[in-house]
């Protein structure tokens, strides 16, 4: 054979054999309406507020001045820094958990069809990230500039130094530039609402940048569910519900779950050929070796990737996917033991199976949670799946104008029966030690045992979550004056209407701290 033809024999058999590494593929997906579900990203401007540790042992003293005001010391000034980091958030898109037999190669060498649940996803990064401001941008308006004038004087020297034919000397007239408070602006800034003031030290990047805050995903997919294992459960109901019952407790009778996702590569070349073979998917870890560029475009393809779990229970029901990664947002709880717990912002998905045991591939898998007519069991079921319950938002009002500003909020706990412990706390007449604390955090010294009035009494069922829902009110004296505070009851994503559980917004998927 010639040199030429074994040449052209190569060619044909590389273009046959195809290249040995897939490349991604930067195609978009043509779906379907409603195929593919997007989770817009969400960021705060609360969330760039950066933790202010406090430092273990170390107490200055708090020094009290005669004649100035408690909040121009050093110490209570150093109380109300507020410390700001960037944010950014990934959008994310999925199409439907899907149930699937594959085989999958065992230590043995072995192939086993198991049964493999798995999502496939796209990752967008949109841009429009929030990035602080300079420090002199935010506070330049508070401050003003002043020509100060020294005018020439002249000192007698009474030590002799200047020997005795110089008995005086002169300092001439010198003009300064100083900084001065701007009452005036300060005054301006402070009787703007609330709305206007969040977003004053930030600015949001430009979209369309190559450099972006966040151009990887280094992500978790948590698959948890609950099983029922006794199934006597339906058959001793009370008329608040099945966890009325002092003996009885049905979270109990539910086991709860979790799975870590699995890297299976043999998999998902598989799953490519079930759900586009045109579009390259990654794994969970090799998806972080990826660089996601910051692209405004609505139609642009994203990077796809696909999530996998195996060996689930059969019988699992009331799922939620935790997905991390997706924001650099946190936060930070200081424990009782002088510990600290971070908890990341978390994109939760939920889902229910309405299944059994048999044919777990036939049975379809439905995105959001289940609604029934029975009071008791929406109880349950809105337990099962953690959804966020109601908040309690703390705002400064002028008791003339009623002008306000929000400072922050704050999450207690639900009971078993779906009743908040702050607002018990509240109703009682005395401020919780949760928000008192919270007020501290934030440089406001609020002593312990204020007395709390109740204004609204009830809340209003036409408007949830509105200016006419259950409010305190309380006049605490801080530093000397008198501020005006009050507190808000914040649902969420639902409601509690006397013994039953009203679903006030969309709770398929929630954004939450773990």
């Amino acid at each position: 054979m010639s040199y030429s033809r074994l040449a052209t024999a190569v060619v044909v058999v590389l273009i046959f054999a195809g290249p040995i590494f897939a490349q991604p593929i930067r195609q978009q997906r043509k779906l379907g309406d409603g195929v593919l579900k997007v989770i817009p990203p969400q960021i705060l401007p609360e969330e760039t507020r950066t933790y202010f540790p406090t430092i273990k042992g170390f107490t200055p003293p708090e020094y009290r001045p005669e004649t100035s005001p408690l909040s121009a010391t050093s110490f209570q000034q150093s109380q109300n820094i507020i410390l700001r980091r960037e944010i950014g958030c990934l959008e994310f898109a999925f199409t439907p958990l899907t149930v699937k037999v594959i085989e999958v190669p065992q230590p043995s060498g072995k192939m086993q069809r198991k049964t493999v649940w798995y999502l496939p996803f796209r990752l967008r990064n949109l841009g429009n990230h929030y990035s602080p401001q300079l420090l002199d941008d935010t506070t330049k308006l508070k401050f003003k500039k002043t020509t100060v004038t020294v005018p020439e004087v002249r000192v007698e020297d009474k030590t002799g130094l200047l020997g005795a034919e110089n008995k005086f000397y002169t300092i001439e007239e010198k003009s300064r530039e100083e900084s001065a408070t701007d009452i005036e602006k300060i005054t301006e800034l402070a009787q703007k609402d609330f709305k206007e003031l969040k977003d004053q030290s930030l600015k949001k990047t430009d979209q369309v940048s190559k450099f972006s805050l966040i151009d990887r995903f280094f992500g978790r997919f948590i698959l948890e569910g609950r099983v029922q294992t006794d199934f006597e459960l339906k058959k001793k109901p009370t008329d608040r519900g099945l966890r009325a019952r002092k003996d009885f407790d049905s979270m109990s009778k539910y086991q709860k779950k979790s799975y870590l996702d699995r890297i299976m590569p043999t998999v998902v070349p598989e799953i490519r050929k079930i759900e586009a073979p045109s579009t390259f998917f990654y794994d969970t870890v090799s998806i972080s070796r990826t660089t996601i560029p910051a692209d405004p475009d609505p139609n642009s393809a994203g990077v796809w990737g696909v999530a996998v779990w195996e060996d689930l229970d059969p019988r699992l029901d009331f799922i939620t996917i935790h997905v991390t990664g997706l924001s650099n947002a946190f936060k930070v709880f200081e424990m009782p033991d002088d510990t600290k717990q971070f908890k990341h912002k978390t994109l939760q998905l939920n889902f229910w199976r309405p299944g059994d045991i048999h044919d777990e591939e036939g049975d379809t898998i439905r995105y959001g949670i289940p609604l029934t007519r029975d009071p008791a069991r929406q109880k349950e079921i809105c337990q099962f799946y953690d959804l966020p319950g109601p908040v309690i938002a703390v705002e400064e009002f002028d008791a003339k104008t009623d002008k306000k500003r929000q400072i922050f909020s704050v999450e207690g706990k639900v009971d078993r029966f779906f009743d908040l412990d702050l607002q018990k706390g509240l109703d009682s007449g005395t401020l919780p030690d949760e928000i008192q604390k919270a007020f501290i955090d934030r440089g406001i010294n609020v002593p312990a045992g204020v007395a709390v009035t109740k204004v609204v009494a009830a809340d209003s069922l036409d408007k949830p979550g509105t200016n006419e829902g259950l409010r305190w009110e309380a006049t605490i004296n801080i530093d000397g004056t008198d501020r005006n505070f009050r507190f808000k009851f914040r649902p969420r994503s639902w409601q509690k209407i006397g013994d039953r559980v009203e679903i006030i917004k969309r709770v398929e998927s929630v954004w939450t701290y773990r």
